[in-house]
């Protein structure tokens, strides 16, 4: 099972190890509890993972998907270098934002947030952003 914890407003989810049909069914499921909760800025950290299959990465283009309609957007966080060759050449690697660390994705969440609340101020005033 991954942990899921909030780091400053952000929902942050890391699975260990190898990444099973069983643990690709956590993660599918805490991010799809985290969106049922309102929760949409999210980071997948990945810093704790050995190996990933095929299947799994379908799963998160499929649940990164679904965060982007829902409003919000999935980072990744913390890939080995073993781990960003398998997103590089399976193609995916340019379907997500990734970092280096949960640190810096939590921080593009806030600036994205930022970003919008400046667009959005310069249209109609002032808008304060909800911190999920």
């Amino acid at each position: 099972m991954p942990s899921v914890e909030r780091v400053a407003g952000v929902t942050v989810i890391t699975p260990t190890g190898d990444i099973n049909h069983a643990e690709m069914v956590a993660v599918k499921n805490a991010i799809r509890d985290a969106l049922a909760e309102g929760r949409r800025r999210l980071v997948l950290d990945l810093s704790e993972v050995d190996h990933i299959n095929y299947m799994t990465l379908g799963v998160l283009v499929e649940r990164a998907g679904r965060v982007e309609r829902a409003g919000g957007a999935l980072h990744i966080a913390g890939l080995s270098p073993y781990l960003e060759r398998i997103l590089r050449f399976s193609g995916v690697d340019d379907l997500f934002r990734i970092f280096e660390s949960v640190e810096a994705a939590v921080a593009a969440h806030h600036a994205a947030v930022l970003e919008g609340a400046s667009a959005f101020a310069g249209a109609s005033g002032s808008w304060v952003p909800r911190m999920n």
